[in-house]
């Protein structure tokens, strides 16, 4: 294995011209510096596109690719259309990194020699939220296990942030074009098809929830995009191992969810159908299903036998991760 070999840092960039320089600064600042960093600048209507220019030509490092707005995983794509790196690492362009974590992610794909590297999040309100944490577990898991891992949401987060991949594993999967959760409909494929997975739960990517990100927006259409993910996990596991399975028809129940607690009912009465119809078939097994966190047992057992009041006691969430 090569002692420092090429990582490209791709960064999608969107009309976030108040967060970009922190987060360009954050990857200059890295430790592990034989880098590459391709800004794609999704056509930005604020001054985003003027400072990924001004920053190319700060470091030579910096490529920059100007094109119409696509999306996030347009973006991301064209990234790894364009990235010459064995490995690959994507920012989202309001948020930022310590010094030390491609160094970190690199070094645990060199030890346990895995595909894919992860590290742990610090969700940052403010910036007063950000503190980084050093590690204190490491877990080595095959593709199967990753991908229970994730679909019951009991270690790493379903994001392709704050992960290292070879890149050869994009060469024939691309994130979803015009897709929300596009992370959740690609991360199991790679999972699926990696040589091993291992996870080091340092806290080193600052995930920044802002006002009208994706996270933290009001229901929209866009939404619905979790029953077609939702759909297609279950189309992928038909063939695949019981726990797979398990795991899958536990995140389906999770998106299902979703859709009824928060899609307003007159105007999506259809996909509410739909996603009671998936909770009916699913639910049951769930919650005899040990490996399920208690929030989500919590929430099944509210919706089969106290439906009337689970809007009420769940109001305040928005989201269900």
């Amino acid at each position: 294995m090569d002692k420092y070999p090429l990582i490209s840092v791709i960064v999608p960039v969107y009309n976030v011209e108040e967060y970009l320089d922190d987060c360009i600064q954050s990857i200059l600042d890295q430790n592990y510096n034989n880098i590459e960093i391709i800004l794609v600048d999704d056509g930005s209507s604020d001054k985003s596109g003027i400072k990924c220019d001004r920053w190319s030509q700060h470091d030579k490092r910096i490529q920059v690719i100007h094109k119409s707005n696509g999306g996030l995983s347009d973006a991301r794509n064209v990234g790894i259309l364009h990235a010459k790196g064995k490995y690959l690492t994507f920012i989202d362009s309001d948020d930022i990194m310590n010094q030390s974590m491609l160094e970190y992610l690199y070094n645990l794909i060199r030890q346990h020699d895995a595909d894919i590297s992860i590290c742990d999040v610090v969700h940052a309100f403010s910036e007063r939220d950000i503190t980084y944490q050093n590690e204190t577990q490491v877990l080595f898991y095959d593709g199967e296990q990753a991908i229970c891992e994730m679909l019951y949401q009991t270690a790493f987060l379903p994001s392709a942030c704050a992960k290292l991949y070879r890149s050869k594993l994009f060469d024939k999967n691309k994130f979803p074009y015009g897709m929300t959760f596009e992370d959740v409909a690609i991360l199991y494929k790679l999972f699926y098809i990696s040589s091993g997975i291992v996870y080091g739960n340092a806290k080193l990517y600052a995930y920044r929830h802002r006002e009208n990100s994706i996270t933290t927006k009001e229901f929209s259409e866009k939404d619905l995009d979790i029953l077609k993910i939702c759909e297609q996990q279950l189309e992928f596991s038909e063939d695949k191992s019981e726990k797979i399975r398990d795991a899958v028809h536990a995140y389906v129940c999770v998106g299902a969810l979703r859709i009824f607690l928060n899609a307003p009912r007159k105007k999506y009465s259809e996909e509410i159908k739909k996603s009671e119809a998936l909770l009916k078939t699913f639910s049951s097994e769930v919650l005899h299903n040990k490996n399920c966190r208690k929030k989500l047992k919590y929430a099944l057992i509210l919706y089969k036998y106290c439906r009337f009041f689970m809007k009420i006691i769940y109001k305040h969430i928005n989201r269900w991760k």
